[in-house]
Protein backbone atom coordinates (compact mmCIF):
# COMPACT_ATOMS: atom_id res chain seq x y z
CA UNK A 1 0.00 0.00 0.00
CA UNK A 2 1.41 3.33 -0.95
CA UNK A 3 -0.04 6.95 0.46
CA UNK A 4 -0.61 9.27 -1.83
CA UNK A 5 -1.00 13.10 -0.85
CA UNK A 6 -2.27 15.97 -2.99
CA UNK A 7 -2.20 19.63 -1.91
CA UNK A 8 -5.92 21.19 -2.28
CA UNK A 9 -6.54 24.77 -1.35
CA UNK A 10 -9.21 25.25 0.68
CA UNK A 11 -11.67 27.99 0.93
CA UNK A 12 -10.00 30.33 3.41
CA UNK A 13 -6.67 29.75 1.85
CA UNK A 14 -7.11 32.41 -0.70
CA UNK A 15 -4.28 34.74 0.25
CA UNK A 16 -1.49 32.36 -1.08
CA UNK A 17 -0.16 34.05 -3.96
CA UNK A 18 0.68 32.13 -7.11
CA UNK A 19 4.12 32.61 -7.32
CA UNK A 20 4.21 30.53 -4.18
CA UNK A 21 1.50 27.87 -4.80
CA UNK A 22 0.95 27.55 -8.56
CA UNK A 23 -1.62 25.77 -10.01
CA UNK A 24 -0.48 22.00 -10.51
CA UNK A 25 -3.67 20.44 -12.96
CA UNK A 26 -6.62 21.97 -13.58
CA UNK A 27 -10.31 20.20 -13.35
CA UNK A 28 -13.29 21.23 -14.64
CA UNK A 29 -16.23 21.26 -12.67
CA UNK A 30 -16.34 20.19 -9.38
CA UNK A 31 -13.02 18.50 -8.36
CA UNK A 32 -10.83 20.61 -6.44
CA UNK A 33 -7.71 22.59 -8.27
CA UNK A 34 -4.44 20.47 -7.28
CA UNK A 35 -1.59 22.90 -6.95
CA UNK A 36 2.60 22.43 -6.72
CA UNK A 37 4.33 24.05 -3.91
CA UNK A 38 7.44 26.02 -4.96
CA UNK A 39 9.79 26.83 -2.23
CA UNK A 40 12.86 28.85 -3.64
CA UNK A 41 13.40 31.19 -0.41
CA UNK A 42 13.62 30.30 2.99
CA UNK A 43 10.62 32.30 3.71
CA UNK A 44 8.56 30.15 1.35
CA UNK A 45 9.93 27.23 3.34
CA UNK A 46 8.85 29.08 6.56
CA UNK A 47 5.72 30.12 5.00
CA UNK A 48 4.66 26.35 4.24
CA UNK A 49 5.95 25.44 7.44
CA UNK A 50 3.29 28.12 8.81
CA UNK A 51 0.67 26.33 6.93
CA UNK A 52 1.49 23.10 8.49
CA UNK A 53 3.25 21.40 5.34
CA UNK A 54 5.66 19.35 6.50
CA UNK A 55 9.51 21.07 4.77
CA UNK A 56 12.64 21.80 6.85
CA UNK A 57 15.24 23.23 5.70
CA UNK A 58 18.21 22.57 6.83
CA UNK A 59 21.20 24.70 6.76
CA UNK A 60 24.90 24.88 7.35
CA UNK A 61 24.33 27.82 10.18
CA UNK A 62 22.24 25.29 12.07
CA UNK A 63 25.12 22.06 12.16
CA UNK A 64 27.72 25.10 12.72
CA UNK A 65 25.93 25.92 15.70
CA UNK A 66 25.84 22.51 17.21
CA UNK A 67 29.90 22.35 17.06
CA UNK A 68 30.62 21.06 13.71
CA UNK A 69 31.70 24.13 11.24
CA UNK A 70 30.52 22.46 7.65
CA UNK A 71 30.14 24.36 4.45
CA UNK A 72 27.04 23.09 2.42
CA UNK A 73 23.79 24.91 -0.40
CA UNK A 74 21.10 24.19 2.66
CA UNK A 75 19.02 21.02 1.66
CA UNK A 76 15.67 21.11 1.47
CA UNK A 77 13.66 17.78 3.30
CA UNK A 78 10.48 17.03 2.28
CA UNK A 79 8.04 13.88 3.42
CA UNK A 80 7.74 11.62 0.80
CA UNK A 81 3.83 11.78 0.45
CA UNK A 82 4.99 15.24 -1.43
CA UNK A 83 7.64 14.15 -3.45
CA UNK A 84 6.08 15.17 -6.81
CA UNK A 85 4.31 18.14 -4.92
CA UNK A 86 6.92 20.34 -4.23
CA UNK A 87 9.47 22.03 -6.69
CA UNK A 88 12.90 23.95 -5.91
CA UNK A 89 15.46 25.71 -8.04
CA UNK A 90 17.58 26.65 -5.38
CA UNK A 91 17.57 23.87 -2.73
CA UNK A 92 18.05 19.69 -3.23
CA UNK A 93 15.06 17.93 -2.08
CA UNK A 94 15.96 14.79 0.37
CA UNK A 95 12.88 12.94 1.02
CA UNK A 96 11.61 11.69 4.58
CA UNK A 97 9.66 9.01 6.06
CA UNK A 98 8.15 9.91 9.10
CA UNK A 99 5.95 13.25 8.43
CA UNK A 100 6.16 13.88 11.91
CA UNK A 101 9.43 14.31 12.58
CA UNK A 102 9.27 17.67 10.05
CA UNK A 103 6.39 19.40 12.23
CA UNK A 104 9.18 20.88 14.66
CA UNK A 105 12.18 18.83 14.48
CA UNK A 106 14.91 18.58 16.97
CA UNK A 107 18.13 17.32 17.56
CA UNK A 108 17.56 13.70 17.02
CA UNK A 109 15.42 14.53 13.29
CA UNK A 110 18.03 16.63 12.13
CA UNK A 111 21.31 14.69 12.66
CA UNK A 112 18.94 11.74 11.47
CA UNK A 113 18.59 14.00 8.47
CA UNK A 114 21.91 14.45 8.69
CA UNK A 115 22.71 11.08 8.25
CA UNK A 116 21.08 10.82 5.09
CA UNK A 117 23.34 13.29 3.32
CA UNK A 118 26.70 13.01 5.10
CA UNK A 119 27.33 10.44 7.02
CA UNK A 120 30.77 11.57 8.66
CA UNK A 121 29.29 14.37 9.43
CA UNK A 122 26.12 12.99 11.49
CA UNK A 123 28.85 11.31 13.69
CA UNK A 124 30.83 14.42 14.41
CA UNK A 125 28.07 16.07 14.93
CA UNK A 126 26.76 13.35 17.34
CA UNK A 127 29.84 12.92 18.89
CA UNK A 128 30.88 16.73 19.75
CA UNK A 129 27.15 16.49 21.57
CA UNK A 130 27.10 13.61 23.39
CA UNK A 131 24.77 13.97 26.43
CA UNK A 132 22.84 16.43 24.81
CA UNK A 133 20.18 14.53 23.24
CA UNK A 134 18.29 11.20 24.05
CA UNK A 135 19.98 8.25 22.59
CA UNK A 136 16.26 6.84 22.77
CA UNK A 137 15.05 9.09 20.76
CA UNK A 138 17.76 8.90 18.15
CA UNK A 139 17.53 5.38 18.36
CA UNK A 140 13.65 5.48 17.13
CA UNK A 141 14.40 8.22 14.38
CA UNK A 142 17.44 6.06 13.02
CA UNK A 143 14.88 3.12 12.94
CA UNK A 144 11.90 5.02 11.79
CA UNK A 145 13.75 6.01 8.55
CA UNK A 146 15.48 3.09 7.98
CA UNK A 147 18.97 4.38 8.10
CA UNK A 148 20.36 1.26 10.51
CA UNK A 149 22.95 0.63 7.67
CA UNK A 150 23.85 3.92 7.11
CA UNK A 151 24.16 4.38 11.14
CA UNK A 152 26.37 1.03 11.11
CA UNK A 153 29.01 2.71 8.50
CA UNK A 154 29.84 5.32 11.13
CA UNK A 155 29.59 3.21 13.86
CA UNK A 156 26.38 5.34 15.54
CA UNK A 157 26.11 1.98 18.12
CA UNK A 158 28.73 3.68 20.09
CA UNK A 159 26.07 7.04 20.73
CA UNK A 160 22.80 4.55 20.47
CA UNK A 161 23.28 1.67 22.70
CA UNK A 162 21.10 -1.05 21.11
CA UNK A 163 21.11 0.52 17.37
CA UNK A 164 20.99 -2.71 15.28
CA UNK A 165 24.20 -3.18 12.92
CA UNK A 166 23.45 -3.77 9.47
CA UNK A 167 26.24 -4.06 6.74
CA UNK A 168 29.94 -3.39 7.56
CA UNK A 169 30.95 -0.40 9.49
CA UNK A 170 33.88 1.68 8.28
CA UNK A 171 37.63 0.81 9.79
CA UNK A 172 37.82 2.28 13.03
CA UNK A 173 41.23 3.80 11.67
CA UNK A 174 39.63 5.83 9.25
CA UNK A 175 37.26 6.79 11.92
CA UNK A 176 39.72 8.19 13.84
CA UNK A 177 41.86 9.73 11.20
CA UNK A 178 38.36 11.86 10.43
CA UNK A 179 37.77 13.00 13.96
CA UNK A 180 41.54 14.20 14.15
CA UNK A 181 41.01 16.15 11.10
CA UNK A 182 37.49 17.41 11.28
CA UNK A 183 37.17 21.34 11.76
CA UNK A 184 37.79 22.53 15.15
CA UNK A 185 34.69 23.64 17.03
CA UNK A 186 33.80 27.41 16.48
CA UNK A 187 34.15 29.70 19.66
CA UNK A 188 31.16 31.42 21.07
CA UNK A 189 31.11 35.02 21.51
Amino acid sequence: MKMVSELVRSGEANRLPRVFVPVDVRHRGRPPTLYRLRADTESDVEAARRYGLPLFLLTPEWVTAHGYPEHFRPLLFVWEGLAGKVSSSAYSRVHVRDRDALRSPGFEEVLTFLLKVDMLAARELARRNVGKFDPNELYRRVRNEGMEERATKVRLQEFVPGLPTVGEPFPKADLDWAERNAPATPEVR
